[in-house]
């Protein structure tokens, strides 16, 4: 079946495809802004405000139980954001490979970011594995 389009249906069509990738793309920047408000404003204060609970004499279960949720906060944000470098990375590769207007260091700039969230997820990680053992201990053992 051969279709007939006249310019505005093709005009019509751009415009809802440009419309798209804008709100795929406000969705993704809306996400990294969720993930480093989360980081900023729940992670470190549990991380740190942990240390302070240590200091006052509480009880060791409660700084460690503190420490791991906010342990865990830091490792779900920076899960997010190594998905997010990882997808930028990609990108500013095909821009770079089709000459349109990124450079070699903004390539390796955006791959060294996704390998600085790879050792926060790694650290995090085992944070995550060693401050757990020691609640585990306290509670069970």
């Amino acid at each position: 079946m051969n279709m007939i389009t006249t310019y505005w249906a093709k005009r019509r069509a751009r415009i809802k495809r440009a419309k798209l990738v804008k709100d795929i793309e406000g969705s993704r920047l809306r996400l990294v802004k969720t993930m480093n408000d989360l980081r900023i404003w729940i992670g470190l204060p549990l991380v740190q405000g942990s240390s302070v609970l240590a200091l006052f004499n509480k009880p060791m279960l409660f700084y460690w139980i503190t420490l791991e949720v906010g342990l865990f906060v830091y490792l779900i944000t920076s899960i997010g954001l190594y998905f997010e470098a990882r997808r930028t990375a990609k990108m500013t590769k095909v821009k770079f490979d089709n000459r349109l207007g990124s450079t070699k260091a903004a390539v390796k700039s955006t791959a060294e970011k996704r390998r600085s969230e790879i050792a926060y997820i790694i650290g995090n990680f085992m944070g995550l594995v060693f401050v757990g053992s020691n609640i585990y201990r306290a509670l069970i053992a």
